[in-house]
């Protein structure tokens, strides 16, 4: 009987905790804001942001990072995400350019009918001009009406 408590405790155990870390494993991956070229000889990303923690990794010239988080404009700290690592950078031109990211537009379905209005608009022939018959009644017509008005 004390097996059987302690194999559902197990399994309690094991649920709860995945209830709660799946929630966090989504808010954890943040959205990338900018794309990042480093323009410095040699960088460091460290693990908080001030100047006196620890280096987490060191970055050369044109290497790419992603900017999860910015706050402040330059002068600032940047947190980056580099190969897996995150850390802490400093927003300066001199150390890194930014590159803003384009979202691309959400794609919507297309019902049929607008697909088939799309072609044919697309296959209407251009205008053609009107007959000369045509052209010289409207002429005549026109002369016409000029000489009642002249004579009323």
């Amino acid at each position: 009987m004390l097996s059987v408590l302690k194999t559902n405790f197990k399994i309690a155990a094991l649920a709860s905790v995945l209830l709660f870390a799946l929630p966090l494993a989504a808010i954890a991956a943040k959205p990338v804001l900018y794309k990042g070229v480093i323009t410095a000889y040699k960088l460091n990303i460290r693990e908080r942001p001030s100047r006196i923690s620890g280096v987490v990794i060191v970055l050369e010239q044109n290497d790419k990072v992603d900017v999860i988080e910015k706050k402040g404009g330059i002068g600032s700290w940047l947190k980056v995400r580099y190969k897996g690592k995150k850390g802490y950078i400093r927003n300066r031109p001199h150390y890194i350019r930014l590159v803003e990211i384009k979202k691309k537009p959400r794609v919507t379905q297309v019902s049929k009918e607008t697909k088939k209005a799309r072609k044919t608009s697309k296959k209407t022939p251009p205008k053609k001009a009107p007959p000369k018959k045509t052209i010289e009644k409207k002429v005549t017509q026109k002369k016409a009406i000029e000489k009642k008005i002249e004579t009323q």
